[in-house]
C-alpha cells in the first residue's frame, strides 16, 4: 500500500472516530464510510495534489476492517496474597497528566494496519494483563508469573509489544524479551520492537538522540513519534546484534533510570553474560547473603515460552540450562514480572505447579504460570488451523464441528519417496524434484499474478518448501528449484504455448472452482484467466533468487528493506520451524514429519492473515501429515475449552490439571522430558457421573426443555415406582435410541460443556454399535 493511500485511510479513520463504539471498535453505520473517504480525498487534494487512488477500493478496505470481529478472551487468575490492584487507577492518573505516550503512539501505529476493533480489544486485554502483574512503583520484593496463549502467527508479538509500551508508561525500567533460538528470529523480533516500541532503527543507534531523524522508523515517525524521555536498547536488529557485555559497558547506561530494553535469544552463554552484567551494574548483597537487584522493576517477556524455556532436564533433580538461567535471572531481580507467550502451551501446562513454590538453592522457583493464564481468541480474519484443517469430532469431543477450506493438496507420496526416501541421511544426493513440487511453484506464480490482477501489487509474496531436516539436502533443493524456476521463467518470457496451457489447466481446474467455493464467505473478487495471463510476465520478473533459510545459510529475507514488496521462494530448515515469519506466505510444500504436537503445529508457517487472497493459498502435503494436523487442532481446541471451563468454575491455574488427548498417529504431545508430571488416563464416560452444573435461565429454553422431557416420558409408556438411595421415585425402561434422541434435543447453556447432549449421544451411539449401553432404566 503506497503512502498516499495510507494517508487518506488515516484521515478517513479519524473522521469515523466519533461513530465507533469505543468498547467493540465497531462502526454503527457502515454507510458513513463512503462519506468519510470522500471527505478524506478532498482534504488530501487541498493539502497536496489530487490523489491518484480509487475511492471504491478505499471504501472496500475500510468495510473489510470494520467487519472484523474478535471473540472475548478468558483469564484464569490467582491474585495471590500479596498482589494489589493498581493499574486502572494508575491509568486514569496518567491520562489526566499527559496520557500514555508509548501506548498512544503504538495504538495509532497499529490503526494504520489492523482493524480498529482489534486495536480496541488489544487495549482492553493489555490493561487486564498489566493489572495482574505488579505496580512497578511498589516497594519491597514481588514476583508475578503468567502465560498468554494465542494462535500460531496470530499477532502475539503485537500483543506483548502493547504490553511493553504500557508497562514502560507505568514505570517499568528494564524490559527483556527472550526471542527464540536463532539469530535471525531474534533480529526479526528486535526489528518489531524497533518499529512498535523504540521508534528508531537499532542498527544505526542504541539510543535515539533529539534531532536525529534518519534513524526513526515505525512509531518514531509522524507528529506523535517524538518523546521527551530517552529510550535505550542494548541489542540491535542485526543478526549479530544480540547482547554483548562490551557493548553494554560502552553504552554506560545505569539501570533504574531511563527505560532499557534487550531482545536476546535463548542461549545459555548470552543469558549468563546478561545476568553477570546486571549483577556487576546493580547487584548488592541481600539479607540472606545472596546477590540481588532492587528498585529496578523488570518485565521479562518469554516468546515461544514452551520452547527451550521449560525444564527439559532428563533427571528429576536437575535443571536444564536455559530454564535454569531464566529462573536465576528472575531470582536476581527482586521486583520482576514474567509473562510467557505461546500458541502451543502443552509443555507449559505439564510443569508441576508444586515446583513453582519450591525455592531451589541455585535457581529459584520454576516458571509455572501460577498467577494467570490468558486464552486469546483470534480475530475473525485470522487464517488458522480451524480454517485450514477444520474440526472433526469423535464421541468424546464437545466442540462444534467446522468444515475445512478446500486448500490442502495431497502430494504423490510414492514419487516423493523416490526423490526423498523416508529417514534419509544428510549425505542424500538429490537428483531431481517431484512433479507436484513443480506444480506448487506454478501455483505460486499464478497466485502472484492473481493478486496483481486484484490490485495487490506492492505486497510481499512468499513460498515455503520444507521437506528435509538436513542443511546439505536443503541446499541441493535450493539449487534444483532455482534451475526449475529459471526454466519456467524463460518459457513465460518466451510465450511457450505448451507451458502456458499447463498454467491455464491449473487455473481452470484448481483455482477457479476453489475461488467459487470460497467467494461468498470471503467476498473475493473474480479473476479471469486473461487477467492472470497478462500478469505472468511481471510476476516472474519480480521473484528473487531461491533462498535457503537454515542454520548455516547466509540468505535472509529482507522484507523490511523492501516496503514496495518482494516475491521469494524459501527452502526451510529449523529457522522456519518456530517463530520466523514469511510475509505474504501463500503456497507451502510441506512434507517434513515431526514427532511432537507443538513442533508440528509451530512448523505451520502458513497460518496468519491472508486478506484478499485466502482462496489463492495452497498447502501441498501428505495425507498422514494432514491427519496429524487435524488431530492436533482438535487437541488444541479442547485444551482452550478447558481454560474457559476453569474460568467459569472460578478455578486458578494451580487448582486444575489440564488434559490433552493423545495421538492415534504415534505422535508425542511434547518432549517426554517435559511431561514428567503427566499421567496417562483413558478417555471415557464410563464410571463417570455426568450431571448439569449449570442451567439455562431464560423462560423460552426452560419451557422447551420441560415440554421435551414431558413429551419424552409420555411416549416411553408406563412407569413403575422404585426406591433408589432411600428416595421413592418413578422409573421407565427404554433403549439407547430413545436416550440418544432426547440428549440431542435437550438445550443446555454453553458453560455446561461437559454435559453436552450431542457429545453424550455420540458416545452412547459408539457403545451401542459395540453391543453396550443398549438397555436403559
Amino acid at each position: 500500500m503506497n503512502e498516499e493511500k495510507k494517508a487518506i485511510l488515516r484521515i478517513a479513520r479519524t473522521l469515523l472516530e466519533q461513530a465507533i463504539n469505543t468498547d467493540t471498535g465497531q462502526l454503527a453505520d457502515m454507510d458513513k464510510i463512503e462519506e468519510a473517504v470522500s471527505n478524506a480525498i478532498q482534504m488530501q487534494s487541498r493539502m497536496y495534489n489530487q490523489p491518484d487512488c480509487d475511492a471504491a477500493d478505499l471504501v472496500k478496505t475500510l468495510r473489510q476492517e470494520f467487519t472484523v470481529t474478535q471473540g472475548p478472551y478468558t483469564i484464569l487468575s490467582d491474585a495471590g496474597e500479596n498482589h494489589q490492584e493498581w493499574w486502572i487507577a494508575k491509568r486514569n492518573e496518567l491520562e489526566e497528566s499527559g496520557g500514555l505516550p508509548y501506548w498512544d503512539r503504538y495504538s495509532k501505529y497499529l490503526s494504520d494496519t489492523i482493524p480498529q476493533s482489534v486495536v480496541a480489544k488489544l487495549d482492553r486485554l493489555t490493561d487486564d494483563i498489566l493489572g495482574r502483574i505488579e505496580d512497578p512503583k511498589r516497594s519491597g520484593s514481588w514476583d508475578r508469573r503468567g502465560l498468554v496463549v494465542g494462535q500460531v502467527q496470530s499477532g502475539k508479538t503485537s500483543n506483548y509489544t502493547g504490553l511493553i509500551c504500557k508497562a514502560v508508561d507505568a514505570g517499568y525500567k528494564l524490559v527483556i524479551v527472550l526471542a527464540g533460538m536463532h539469530n535471525n528470529l531474534r533480529a526479526q523480533t528486535q526489528l518489531r520492537m524497533d518499529e512498535g516500541f523504540l521508534g528508531f532503527d537499532t542498527s544505526m543507534a542504541l539510543k535515539i538522540e533529539e534531532g536525529r531523524v534518519s534513524s526513526r522508523i515505525g512509531v518514531g515517525l509522524g507528529s506523535g513519534g517524538r518523546l521527551s524521555r530517552s529510550l535505550t536498547s542494548l541489542t540491535t536488529n542485526e543478526e549479530s546484534g544480540d547482547f554483548k557485555t562490551s557493548r553494554a559497558n560502552n553504552a554506560g547506561i545505569p539501570l533504574g533510570g531511563s527505560p532499557v530494553i534487550l531482545v536476546v535469544k535463548k542461549n545459555k552463554g548470552v543469558l549468563e553474560n546478561l545476568i553477570n552484567w546486571v549483577k556487576s551494574r546493580e547487584g548488592a548483597e541481600d539479607d540472606d547473603g545472596n546477590t540481588a537487584v532492587v528498585d529496578v522493576p523488570m518485565l521479562l517477556i518469554d516468546d515461544e515460552a514452551d520452547n527451550a524455556s521449560v525444564n527439559a532436564a532428563t533427571k528429576p533433580d536437575k535443571v536444564a540450562a536455559i530454564n535454569g538461567k531464566i529462573r536465576e535471572l528472575l531470582k536476581l531481580m527482586k521486583q520482576s514480572a514474567y509473562v510467557g507467550y505461546t500458541a502451543t502451551p502443552f509443555a507449559n501446562v505439564f510443569i508441576e505447579p508444586s515446583d513453582a513454590s519450591d525455592e531451589l538453592t541455585d535457581f529459584g522457583k520454576d516458571i509455572y504460570p501460577e498467577h494467570f493464564i490468558v486464552n486469546i481468541k483470534a480475530p475473525s480474519n485470522y487464517f488458522g488451523p480451524l480454517r485450514v484443517f477444520g474440526l472433526r469430532n469423535d464421541e468424546f469431543s464437545s466442540l462444534e464441528e467446522q468444515k475445512a477450506l478446500p486448500l490442502v493438496r495431497h502430494i504423490n507420496t510414492e514419487e516423493f519417496n523416490i526423490h526423498f526416501p523416508p529417514k534419509h541421511k544428510k549425505d542424500l544426493i538429490v537428483a531431481g524434484l517431484p512433479g507436484d513440487l513443480e506444480e506448487a511453484v506454478m501455483s505460486f506464480i499464478l497466485t502472484i499474478a492473481a493478486r496483481r490482477a486484484r490490485g495487490q501489487k506492492e505486497v510481499h509474496n512468499s513460498m515455503l518448501v520444507h521437506v528435509s531436516l538436513f542443511q546439505d539436502v536443503q541446499d541441493q533443493i535450493k539449487e534444483l528449484l532455482q534451475e526449475r524456476f529459471d526454466a519456467i521463467k524463460g518459457c513465460i518470457l518466451g510465450s511457450d504455448q505448451h507451458l502456458l496451457r499447463k498454467f491455464r489447466q491449473i487455473w481452470d481446474e484448481d483455482f477457479t472452482p476453489t475461488t467459487r467455493t470460497m467467494q461468498e464467505e470471503f467476498n473475493l473478487e473474480t479473476v479471469t484467466w486473461d487477467q492472470v495471463r497478462n500478469e505472468l510476465v511481471s510476476s516472474v520478473r519480480k521473484i528473487l533468487p531461491v533462498k535457503a533459510i537454515n542454520g548455516s545459510a547466509k540468505d535472509t529475507v529482507e522484507y523490511a528493506q523492501n516496503p514496495q514488496g518482494i516475491s521469494v521462494i524459501c527452502v526451510g530448515g529449523n529457522k522456519l520451524a518456530r517463530g520466523l515469519t514469511l510475509e505474504g506466505l501463500s503456497v507451502s510444500y510441506f512434507t517434513r514429519p515431526a514427532r511432537m504436537y507443538d513442533t508440528l503445529m509451530q512448523m505451520g508457517r502458513w497460518f496468519g492473515y491472508r486478506s484478499g487472497y485466502e482462496d489463492l493459498c495452497r498447502l501441498y502435503t501428505t495425507r498422514h501429515i494432514k491427519r496429524c494436523f487435524e488431530h492436533i487442532t482438535l487437541a488444541s481446541e479442547e485444551l482452550r475449552q478447558q481454560f474457559n471451563y476453569m474460568m467459569d468454575s472460578g478455578l486458578t491455574p494451580r487448582d486444575y490439571g489440564n488434559m490433552v488427548r493423545t495421538s492415534p498417529h504415534g505422535m508425542l504431545i511434547t518432549a517426554l522430558s517435559k511431561m514428567r508430571s503427566a499421567t496417562t488416563m483413558n478417555l471415557s464416560f464410563a464410571d463417570h457421573l455426568i450431571e448439569l452444573a449449570y442451567y439455562a435461565r431464560d423462560a423460552r429454553t426452560i419451557r422447551f426443555n420441560l415440554d421435551l422431557t414431558d413429551d419424552w416420558l409420555k411416549q416411553l409408556g408406563s412407569s413403575e415406582q422404585r426406591w433408589h438411595s432411600g428416595v421413592k421415585g418413578l422409573s421407565w425402561e427404554t433403549n439407547a435410541d430413545e436416550v440418544i434422541e432426547y440428549l440431542k434435543k435437550y438445550k443446555r447453556p454453553d458453560q455446561a460443556w461437559r454435559a453436552k447432549g450431542d457429545t453424550l449421544a455420540r458416545y452412547i451411539t459408539a457403545q451401542k454399535n459395540n453391543g453396550r449401553l443398549e438397555k436403559w432404566i
